[in-house]
């Protein structure tokens, strides 16, 4: 619940600046408009990235999860091979089109209210009749890096406002959408939450995956069977569908925006962006290559707070009263959102941090030799 209210002021200079800019585009539109093309060009790389990188966590999830039917998945080689075998399927996926990955996306969201709304009333009908509630003392052990790794199940709102242009009123629509969106997730992980420590009490802190385990306990074997089979699948969805949408952030960025480099927007002549399809997956690999999936959580909250980072500056910059939201508190929010992100900041891992700086390096060389040797190229729907 902290981590959700800690978000609270990042969401609310998201909201100010969509209301503010209704274009399509989110962090990297909010940095250009507020800050030049240089800093829309950085955060363009980090916006791709993201996707990117919630790629390579995702299949780490789905290889984690999956290996508590099968154990094997756990070995160096049985998760490599795994991973490059989803590689290679999810790029096949891209070459068939959009109609199966909005398959995909429909079954994974189904199959994700099915499992939450199964272990939440079983977990309610259980807790009511045996009256049974368990406790966690607080370890005090890396409570910063551990807050870190909460943030992460509330970092999904930071894509709404790339939709605005889907929205007939984004200016009132996005802010309510995404207050709407943050409380609903936070209760939603309250009460998984609150019904795994009651089943499990301390030792939910040695299990891999506590609520498959917390699962288990309420409804027997078939129970982890059933759970573990129902994350793999909603896993599984949004795999496919970041797979698929995350070279069109990169093509569109290069070819629609002119704000990465041209080779990014390189398409066949169905339209898939080839070039972005394979620099993406194959990062992705890369990424896989760690065998952490905690660590490539810690590069999505790095790679998010780069951009939340911007977002909050870019409200403290623009407070324009012809704006239809104003922020409560005028300044103080986004001087509170950068404090929280110094402090997420504080918790991440060092090799996450690493990682980030040397992408940073490598998109200064990246901007520098697009800028000297690229097609000089303006921003398509600026507001300056």
């Amino acid at each position: 619940m902290l981590a959700a209210a800690s978000s609270i002021p990042i969401i609310l200079c998201y909201a100010k600046m969509a209301a503010t800019y209704t274009e399509t585009g989110g962090a990297w539109f909010y940095a250009y408009e507020a800050f030049g093309r240089y800093p829309g060009f950085q955060i363009g790389i980090f916006s791709w990235l993201l996707g990117v990188i919630t790629l390579a966590a995702e299949i780490a999830a789905f290889i984690n999860i999956a290996s508590v039917l099968w154990p094997v998945l756990k070995t160096p080689s049985a998760y490599m091979i795994t991973s490059i075998v989803l590689i290679l399927l999810l790029l096949l996926i891209n070459l068939i089109g959009e109609k199966a990955t909005q398959l995909a996306d429909n079954i994974s969201s189904a199959m994700k209210i099915l499992m939450l709304a199964l272990f939440i009333g079983v977990g309610l009908v259980v807790l009511h009749f045996s009256g049974q509630s368990g406790s966690v003392a607080p370890s005090g052990t890396d409570v910063n890096g551990g807050f870190s790794t909460a943030f992460y199940m509330f970092s999904g709102f930071a894509f709404l406002p790339t939709v605005a242009s889907d929205m007939q009123n984004p200016g009132r629509d996005i802010p309510r959408a995404l207050l709407a969106v943050i409380l609903t997730v936070a209760g939603i992980y309250f009460l998984v939450q609150w019904l795994t420590i009651s089943q499990l009490g301390a030792g939910v802190m040695n299990q891999a995956s506590p609520v498959v385990a917390a699962f288990e306990q309420l409804v027997g074997p078939l129970g982890k069977q059933i759970m573990t089979l129902g994350v793999m699948v909603s896993i599984l969805g949004v795999t496919i569908s970041t797979s698929f949408n995350t070279p069109f952030v990169a093509s569109s960025l290069a070819s629609e925006e002119h704000l990465l480099p041209a080779f990014f927007g390189k398409q066949t002549k169905s339209g898939t962006p080839w070039v972005a399809v394979l620099i993406t997956h194959i990062v992705a690999v890369l990424l896989l290559l760690s065998r952490d999936y905690l660590f490539l959580v810690s590069c999505v909250v790095m790679v998010s707070l780069i951009q939340y980072v911007t977002t909050s500056a870019a409200a403290f910059k623009y407070q324009k009263p012809q704006s239809k939201y104003t922020l409560p508190g005028g300044k103080m929010i986004p001087v509170i959102s950068l404090i929280v992100c110094v402090y997420l900041f504080a918790g991440l891992k060092l090799n996450a941090i690493l990682l980030g700086v040397g992408i940073f390096i490598l998109s200064i060389l990246l901007y520098w030799a697009d800028k000297r040797y690229g097609t000089p190229r303006e921003l398509n729907h600026t507001t300056k």
